[in-house]
This record gives structure tokens, C-alpha cells and sequence, in this order.
């Protein structure tokens, strides 16, 4: 059977942790997950598609499309599960969304690591689709040529809903 969840790739930090902007997070998990697909025309994935009408008004999509994620486990809530000092235990698990056209890679950003070490979080995060850097071409496209395409921009955004809250 397929899996729901799906974990590519693990980094785990081998050294001990410290202070130094690259000591914080114990470990990185990168995944995909399947998710409901509300967006025709061009398949899975592709950012100029448009929403699925029949797909929405059903409540029920035929396509699974795949969205990826990180996880950012930092080192004092590591320590707390192993029983060590400098501990945390777990306070919450945040979902971190990244400024207008970024991208998820924004959750590995220092001020962010150290808040989750300090504070013992987990930090979760996804492409906002419709408003990520893979957004843009979209975006250009409907400004400079083809201004129905500001449709698939706000049909993304539909969907990159959809996405987060199957994470």
C-alpha cells in the first residue's frame, strides 16, 4: 500500500549542540505528504492550473498531488526526550509560514532556530502555494501578458490551503 507520509531525506546533526548558528537544530526532517488535488489543466504540481470546480463542489478530489515539508527539531528538545541537560520539554509543535515569495527554507533561519531551541519548539513548515517563489512566474506571466492568469494565482492559494492543513 502507499504511504501517506513519506520521509526523503533525514539530517542529523552528529556533533553536539551549541550556540553557533548552525548548533541549534538536533534534527531536519524533509517529507512529502499526499494531499488532496483541487487544481486542472496542467496535472499535479504545475502552478499555472486552475481549480478543479466539480472537484470542489463533490468535496472530493480523484487526483492526490504530493507537498513537501520540513521539520526542525532543535537540540534542547532532543536533550528532554534523552533524559540530558540543556533540556526543554516539548512546549509546541509551530507551524511557520514564509514571507510573500519564499519558500520553506525561510524555516531554517537563524532567529527562528534559536526561538525553538529557547522555547522548546518543533518547527514545521511548507510552500505557501500560490505565494512562494515558484509562484512568480505566474505571477510575472499575468502582469506582463495574460492577465487571467491572476486565476491560477488565487486558485493556488486555494489549494496551498488545502496542503496546509493536511500537514
Amino acid at each position: 500500500s502507499e504511504h501517506n507520509v513519506r520521509v526523503i531525506k533525514i539530517d542529523e546533526k552528529s556533533e553536539g549542540c551549541d550556540a553557533s548558528p548552525n548548533g541549534l537544530i538536533a534534527r531536519t526532517i524533509h517529507g512529502e505528504l499526499n494531499v488532496p488535488w483541487f487544481l486542472e489543466g496542467y496535472g499535479p504540481g504545475h502552478r499555472g492550473a486552475f481549480l478543479d470546480l466539480d472537484a470542489i463542489s463533490e468535496g472530493e478530489s480523484e487526483i492526490v498531488g504530493a507537498a513537501k515539508f520540513v521539520l526542525h527539531i532543535p537540540c534542547s528538545v532532543r536533550a528532554s526526550a534523552l533524559g540530558l541537560s540543556g533540556a526543554k520539554e516539548l512546549a509546541a509543535v509551530v507551524e511557520f509560514g514564509h514571507g510573500l515569495f519564499y519558500h520553506r527554507k525561510e524555516a531554517s533561519d537563524y532567529f527562528l532556530q534559536k526561538l525553538a531551541n529557547d522555547n522548546g519548539y518543533i518547527v514545521m513548515a511548507m510552500e505557501w502555494r500560490g505565494m512562494s517563489l515558484f509562484d512568480l512566474p505566474v505571477v510575472f506571466q499575468a502582469l506582463m501578458s495574460t492577465p487571467r492568469m491572476f486565476q491560477a494565482v488565487r486558485d493556488n492559494l486555494i489549494q496551498g490551503y488545502a496542503c496546509k492543513l493536511a500537514l
